[in-house]
């Protein structure tokens, strides 16, 4: 009975010992943290550093500045190159958002515009092809193509001339006579289009419409290509006259 009484006793006192213990841990680590915060606060109010906010504020705004000016400039050379055009309006519609930084960038945009138009007009003229899903065209069921069967090819045709122009870039020995013989190309098969659709009757009024209006904007967009190539050819053909006359002198 003894024996039971003083091993009670002894795990009553373990018991308080790791109790105690854990209570002198948990106050240690609440007593570390809490200088550790102080730390980090006495920190922060001694560095506020408030010369470095106003440097990044001020090189922000230099930012901003810088880009909006880049920004002028390239409307600027747009405005002035799109002058040159028969459809400046439709220049500087298609071009206004471009970040051109010579006469060659604003070129290269006009092709990818008049491109991405081609495209646009050339799946409006497949879905105004495609057989209804009960009743056919009167001209189909003879087996005659249409004008906007026509038109289709057409615009097919177009977009690979127009693929040709801007693989053509970069290529040093590529001749800008080129570049020429297929936008002029691209131009009149949109005239062709557009006289085929003129002459057509046909059921679909409507469809003939809204596909004459697509190469009317397409037209504009490639002549405006076609006007800018002939400003560059001018101005690199300036450029090797002056070239030539320094060598001369």
């Amino acid at each position: 009975m003894h024996s039971l009484i003083c091993d009670g006793e002894y795990r009553s006192l373990d018991k308080h010992e790791r109790e105690r213990r854990r209570r002198l841990v948990i106050w240690s680590s609440c007593l570390i943290m809490a200088v550790f915060l102080l730390a980090i606060s006495l920190a922060v109010l001694n560095n506020p550093k408030p010369k470095t906010d106003i440097h990044i504020v001020s090189k922000g705004a230099n930012f901003i500045k810088t880009t909006a000016a880049s920004a002028a400039a390239s409307n600027g050379m747009v405005t002035a190159a799109c002058k040159s055009t028969l459809y400046p309006a439709a220049c500087e519609s298609a071009l206004g958002g471009s970040a051109a930084k010579s006469l060659n960038d604003i070129f290269s945009a006009s092709v990818e515009s008049a491109k991405l138009r081609a495209s646009s007009a050339r799946a409006l003229a497949y879905n105004l092809t495609v057989p209804k899903s009960k009743s056919k065209a009167k001209t189909a069921s003879f087996g005659r193509p249409t004008a906007l069967d026509d038109c289709l090819e057409l615009l097919d045709i177009s977009l690979e001339q127009l693929d040709d122009v801007i693989n053509s870039k970069g290529k040093s020995k590529q001749s800008a006579d080129d570049i020429h013989t297929w936008l002029s190309a691209a131009l009149t098969h949109q005239v062709t289009c557009s006289d085929g659709m003129a002459a057509a009757g046909g059921d679909d009024a409507v469809g003939i419409k809204a596909m004459s209006a697509e190469v009317s904007v397409l037209s504009q967009y490639i002549s405006n290509a076609l006007a800018l190539h002939a400003k560059l050819k001018r101005k690199a053909g300036r450029g090797r006259r002056l070239r030539n006359e320094f060598q001369i002198g």
